[in-house]
């Protein structure tokens, strides 16, 4: 049995690191301040639409929303560090960003919850390098056969449309990481 869902994929060597900005296309700017853009960090992931916002007293980031079938809105990326929120102020600001290798990243599953749902099961969400939040769904799709009218029970995982991975390696070894946990507590009883 897993302790708090602490799953560390091997491609990790150790928890050390931390989220690198890798690339930031800018997507809307005014002058030479980019006020939204597409952040790449470690190589790895991408987040599309952080908005820069500037004002007289301080800098601030928005970060991405996700519009739901009843016209709510989720904010299934999150930044949880002021370390990186400062990296990506820094990088709208100056717009200057290393060119690095793909580097590793430790995958944490912070929490993953069971949901009412018959199609959407569970919301499982990640923690990268214990800098970026990232809210999963697990899904579940019920098909059947015609000819033999037997049920085919098939789970995938929903990645939030403002996100993606840029190694397939490294997405499907998050998948897998997402399915075994939302399978995990999607089979729990209240």
């Amino acid at each position: 049995m897993l302790k708090k869902a602490i799953i560390i994929i091997a491609l990790i060597q150790n928890s050390a690191f931390a989220l690198e900005i890798t690339n930031l296309k800018p997507t809307e700017c005014v002058g030479k301040i980019c006020q939204s853009a597409n952040v790449t960090f470690s190589n790895v992931i991408t987040v599309y639409d952080v908005k820069y916002v500037k004002t007289e007293d301080n800098s601030h980031l928005i970060m991405p929303l996700t519009s739901g079938r009843a016209k709510n809105q989720y904010s299934n990326v999150r930044i949880e560090s002021k370390t990186l929120h400062d990296k990506l102020i820094d990088a709208f600001q100056n717009r200057k960003i290393e060119k690095k290798d793909i580097l590793p990243i430790d995958v944490r599953v912070l929490s993953a919850r069971k949901l009412l749902s018959d199609f959407r099961i569970a919301n499982v969400n990640i923690l990268f390098d214990g800098e970026l939040l990232v809210t999963f769904g697990l899904l579940r799709l019920t098909t059947i056969n015609y000819r033999t009218k037997t049920p085919t029970i098939s789970e995938f995982v929903s990645i939030p449309k403002n996100f993606k991975f840029q190694s397939p390696i490294f997405e499907n070894k998050i998948k897998k990481l997402i399915k075994r946990e939302g399978l995990r507590v999607s089979k729990k009883t209240k």
